[in-house]
C-alpha cells in the first residue's frame, strides 16, 4: 500500500468524497433521506489502516440517533409523544453504571 494511504486525515477527505459522491446519486431512490452507501461499510472492513477514518464518515453522515434504537431492547426504551412541535420523547432505561457511559458518548455527539 503505499504511504499516503496511511494518513488517516487524507483517508478521511478520500472517503467523504466518495460518500458525498455516492449520497448525491442515490438521493432520488432514497427519497430525499440520505444514508452512506454500502460502499463504506466494505471499504471500512478491508484493512486496519481504512477501519477509523471510513467509520468516522460513517458515523458522522447519520442524521439521528434513530436507527441506533432499533438495537436497545424493548424493555430498556419507552417512546412518549412530547410536545407538537418537538417530537417524540425518548427514555433509556440501564443499569447505573451504564449511565456514565452514556452520557459520555452524547456529550461527545453533541
Amino acid at each position: 500500500m503505499h504511504p499516503v494511504l496511511n494518513i488517516p486525515e487524507i483517508l478521511y477527505k478520500i472517503f467523504k468524497l466518495l460518500l458525498d459522491d455516492e449520497t448525491i446519486s442515490q438521493k432520488d431512490a432514497l427519497a430525499g433521506v440520505a444514508y452512506p452507501p454500502q460502499t463504506l461499510p466494505g471499504i471500512a472492513r478491508t484493512c486496519k489502516a481504512f477501519l477509523e477514518p471510513a467509520l468516522d464518515v460513517i458515523w458522522h453522515s447519520v442524521p439521528t440517533l434513530a436507527p441506533l434504537l432499533q438495537y436497545i431492547p424493548a424493555n430498556r426504551l419507552r417512546v412518549e409523544h412530547g410536545q407538537p412541535t418537538a417530537g417524540l420523547d425518548f427514555f433509556l432505561f440501564m443499569p447505573l453504571e451504564l449511565v456514565g457511559a452514556f452520557r459520555a458518548l452524547f456529550q461527545l455527539l453533541y
